[in-house]
This record gives C-alpha cells, structure tokens and sequence, in this order.
C-alpha cells in the first residue's frame, strides 16, 4: 500500500489542514490554497475559497443554537448611520432580541470578537479603518464588497497608525472619498476568504441582505 502523501494536524487559523509534502497545500476548508498565495500572505491581497458555509454550525439552526448558548451579556450590540466613515454614528448598546430578520432591517450589527463570529445587517457598513493584528476575513452568508486601500502614506497616516497602537484613538482613520481611486474592491459572497497586508486601510459595504462573516 502506498502511504499517504500529506501530513496532517497542520493548524491555520485556527483550522485543521493537510499539508502535502514538497508540494503545494490542500485544505479540507481551502479549496485552493497552495504556494503561490502562501508566499504572499501578509503581504499582499488574498482571495482564495473556503467550505465553512456549508457545515451545520453556519446554517440557519446552528447559528441560532449559538445564540441561544452565548451569554447575553458578551455580545456586542452596534448600529450605525450611512457615511463611509467617523465615529458620530456608531453606537453600542445592550443586547435585545437577537434572532430574525426585525433587527436585522435595523441596521443592528452583532459581533463576538474573541470567536470572530460578526453578523450584520443589510446595507450595514464598516468605516474607513485599519486594523494592527493580521486579519482574515471568511464569508459566510449573504454579499458585501470589501475595499482595500494602499497601507502607507495618506491612505495611513504614521501618526494615527501609532495613536492606534498606543490606543489613543480607535481603528477608524481619517477617510478622503479621493481614495476611492486606488481602492481594490473585493465581493464577498458565501465561500471567498480574503486576505491583505497588515496596516491596510478598508471599508466595508453590505448588500441588502443580512451577512454572516468570521474575523480570524
């Protein structure tokens, strides 16, 4: 019998995979990751493709299972107002009731952020940003377009970068619409995971559908 060619145990992300060897990788999640984007991950935008959505845990029941057995009192609870950017319109508030469509029509995002699991609601957006951790972003359910922008200059300033760090302002950045121009829009649909360079500022725009997404 010939043995196996791959090893496995492998854990990216979090997420068990098969690495084979002298060879590019093959994921039970990854459909198709293999060395190329390997060599350019966190260097670069990634969009590869992932199974997550079509395990139970992602489907309609499952997530109501989560929430049923998550205590009310972590989640996160924010809504926001319609421009691409700024703070005066993102609010957090306390937990109410969080399954079906009522608060979704709302505008009403919810997010766990140790677990990553972040479902929000149709037209839901998230501001101009940058975050200082890698960050990896799996879709679940539903449809956004998510646009990067260059990770140096105006797009992030030095300074705010560091007040970031520091923790003397939150992650959203100064946003100029002029930007647009040299912006990199990915659509996120059920299935892409995507990828890009640490300090990368982004934005987010949901279609007019509910979307479920993990943060890794």
């Amino acid at each position: 019998m010939r043995p196996d060619p791959c090893v496995t145990g492998v854990n990216l992300w979090g997420f068990s995979v098969s690495v084979w060897k002298g060879g590019p990788w093959t994921a039970k999640i990854l459909t198709d990751w293999d060395s190329e984007k390997a060599s350019r991950f966190g260097n670069d935008l990634i969009v590869a493709q992932h199974t997550l959505h079509k395990r139970p845990m992602f489907s309609e029941a499952g997530q109501a299972d989560l929430f049923d057995h998550y205590p009310r009192e972590a989640f996160g609870i924010h809504t926001m107002g319609t421009k691409r950017s700024g703070s005066d319109g993102f609010r957090k508030g306390m937990p109410g009731k969080l399954i079906g469509e009522p608060g979704a029509a709302n505008r009403v995002k919810t997010m766990k952020r140790d677990v990553g699991v972040l479902i929000s609601s149709p037209n839901a957006r998230v501001f101009y940003h940058l975050d200082i951790p890698m960050v990896t972003l799996w879709h679940i359910k539903g449809e956004k377009t998510m646009y990067v922008y260059p990770g140096a200059g105006r797009f992030a300033p030095d300074p705010q970068i560091e007040a970031i760090v520091l923790r003397e302002q939150e992650e959203e950045i100064d946003y100029d619409p002029s930007n647009d121009d040299y912006t990199l829009p990915v659509v996120m649909k059920s299935g892409v995971v995507a990828s890009w360079p640490r300090k990368a500022p982004h934005r987010l725009d949901n279609s007019d559908c509910v979307n479920v997404s993990l943060s890794c």
